[in-house]
């Protein structure tokens, strides 16, 4: 196709050449969802396929996206005192020098458990994208990544335009 071909082509034309070769676009991916868990993923002009389950572009009426927190864990600040607590024991131990192993083992246990929970303080946002149709809603993914969960959203959405 020449230069001016191309430069002739009306709007609606190209409109409408855009629309078929979306309608004829197909994405896949592979999607990397709660626990490193890999699920593959992909959208046509027919169907949206996650895993092992497929939904019909005709039959979603709108795209919606779910955030729930779930609250980081607190059981450091218990480990903690413990283990503070057996190390004020500890120094006992130390000057009647008994039961100094036995304490030491477990001030450092307690320890561990306390650095180990500490490291999962921070409260984590998990996403669901919900497919609604006529009949209610499907949920199509669930996942931690939020750029992810828009990407998703955004081919699905284009996929329902396109139809």
């Amino acid at each position: 196709m020449s230069l001016e071909a191309t430069a002739s082509i009306s709007p609606t034309q190209l409109s409408n050449g855009l629309r078929h070769c979306l309608a004829n676009y197909a994405v896949a991916n592979t999607l990397e969802i709660i626990w490193g868990q890999k699920m593959d993923f992909s959208v046509d002009r027919d169907f949206v396929r996650v895993g092992d389950k497929s939904y019909a572009i005709n039959k979603i009426n709108s795209v919606e996206v779910r955030t729930t927190t779930q609250k980081g864990s607190r059981a450091y600040i218990a480990f903690w005192i413990i283990a503070g607590l057996f190390a004020i024991g500890l120094l006992g131990a130390f000057a009647s020098g008994e039961g100094v192993f036995g304490m030491f083992a477990f001030v450092a246990i307690c320890g561990l458990l306390g650095w180990l929970s500490y490291r999962k303080r921070a409260d984590t946002n998990t996403y669901a994208l919900l497919l609604v149709t006529s009949s209610g809603e499907a949920t199509a993914v669930t996942t931690t990544d939020k750029d992810q969960v828009a990407s998703i959203r955004k081919e699905i959405e284009g996929a329902i335009s396109a139809r």
